[in-house]
């Protein structure tokens, strides 16, 4: 069970962060100022720290450095209000993992907190892929995720640093497959990321770019952006689909030039870095509504990967289970030897709405309640594929094959309705054009 602790000063909205995370069922305890925290963080240590910048005594800017020496991979998220914005990003470079400004809804609170759980388990996965003692999530037996791989050998056997776009809906594993490419390439840099949602468009130049001295209130020395930060190695621009269009032009123009320009500066900098990029938008249709620059995305699309939803590779759901229930049982210290035989059964019939991420969060519960055997998530309260009623005959049915004649069924009735406009056809589905595309190559549909 993860440990989440809370340095606020403020008692009422203190107590309403400690209830709302008690209610979730993390372990947690919560602080008034940081001099107590600091005794505490002597005897145990937590996953997740969120620490108000303007604490009485020590301050939360000062707190910061203390608690990553303890341990490094602590996720301190940042408490703000707007006024201190700009320090924000002082203390994001001293490593905080993210921030939330003040006042802010629990459903915020709740979202940032399982974005910094999900980047610990992100970071595990890699530890065990480059120890290999533990298989990668995209080794899995679908052809989907075969070709997946093939495409993650080829870009990484291939000298040079060609910009790299993943495809595909949230929770599939964009992030990871980013990992993996920079992992497997040979490179002396870092990896570096940016969510281009998470950080406010006027700081967001400065974050990527850098700045000098004076160039703007606050800007009290010069300051390296992530370009400068990732080179010769990776820069992971996730959700670009929302970056701002005035960035969109700045960043086309480094891609083109190889150079950089801090915020306020007159000389520019030179950068050897791959970017690769993430979206769960349709692009293109983005492009065509003028929210995305045609010239960016035919820059970013260079070499593309779609990552398959987990609906569309069902042979991957149970061996996705069995490599979550290993690693938590590694984690939580137990023997749990697999799912029972109708927990099977139901999760090769759900639709997995939230994908692999879903799928390994309703792993992590099922082990944090289990003290048996055999794990038994519930299902229930879930909506599962269709609404029509379900009949199996003594005979038994194939399941892949049903489930992929009624997805065919759909995808043609979409396109006839379109008249076989493929972006028209995937907002009818819901989908990006490049799944759809994806799927029309599956079921041979043109």
């Amino acid at each position: 069970m993860h440990r989440v602790w809370v340095v606020e000063d403020e008692d009422s909205l203190r107590k309403a962060e400690e209830k709302f995370l008690n209610r979730q069922g993390y372990l947690v305890s919560a602080f008034a100022e940081g001099e107590s925290m600091l005794e505490a963080l002597k005897n145990e240590q937590p996953q997740v720290v969120f620490l108000d910048l303007k604490l009485p005594g020590i301050s939360g800017e000062e707190l910061l450095p203390k608690i990553k020496e303890v341990n490094p991979e602590i996720r301190v998220i940042i408490v703000s209000a707007y006024s201190e914005v700009e320090n924000v990003v002082k203390v994001i470079r001293k490593g905080a993992f993210d921030f939330i400004k003040k006042p802010f809804n629990i459903e915020e609170f709740g979202h940032t907190l399982e974005k910094a759980l999900e980047n610990l388990t992100l970071n595990d996965e890699i530890s065990y892929l480059k120890s290999r003692e533990a298989p990668s999530i995209l080794a899995c037996p679908s052809p989907a995720m075969r070709g997946v791989e093939e495409l993650v050998e080829k870009i990484t056997a291939t000298p040079g640093t060609t910009t790299v776009l993943i495809h595909g809906e949230s929770g599939t594993g964009k992030e990871v497959v980013a990992r993996m490419i920079y992992t497997a390439t040979k490179c002396s840099g870092k990896f570096v990321e940016l969510n281009c949602s998470s950080i406010p468009e006027p700081l967001l130049e400065s974050e990527l770019f850098g700045h000098v001295k004076g160039a703007f209130t606050d800007a009290y020395q010069e300051k390296k952006g992530l370009f400068e930060l990732a080179d010769n190695g990776t820069l992971f621009l996730d959700e670009i689909g929302d970056m701002p269009p005035k960035l969109q032009s700045k960043l086309l123009k480094v891609l083109e030039s190889k150079e950089v320009k801090r915020v306020g500066g007159l000389n520019s900098v030179q950068v050897n870095v791959r970017i690769i990029a993430a979206t769960n938008k349709d692009l293109e249709t983005e492009v065509s509504s003028g929210n995305f620059r045609a010239d960016l995305f035919y820059r970013l699309n260079v070499f593309p990967i779609i990552v398959p939803p987990l609906r569309d590779r069902r042979e991957d759901i149970l061996p996705l289970a069995g490599y979550f229930i290993e690693r938590f049982n590694r984690e939580f210290r137990k023997k749990i030897q697999g799912l029972s035989k109708n927990s099977s059964a139901d999760f090769l019939s759900y639709s997995w709405p939230g994908n692999v991420r879903e799928l390994k969060n309703i792993i992590e519960r099922a082990m944090i309640m289990e003290n048996g055997e055999e794990l038994s998530p519930m299902l229930s309260g879930r909506k599962q594929d269709s609404g029509t009623i379900i009949d199996i005959s003594g005979e038994g049915i194939d399941l892949e094959t049903t489930l992929s004649s009624i997805e065919k069924q759909y995808i043609q009735k979409a396109l006839e309705a379109a008249g076989w406009n493929q972006s028209r056809a995937a907002q009818l589905l819901k989908i990006p054009r490049e799944i759809l595309r994806y799927r029309m190559k599956k079921y041979e549909l043109s």
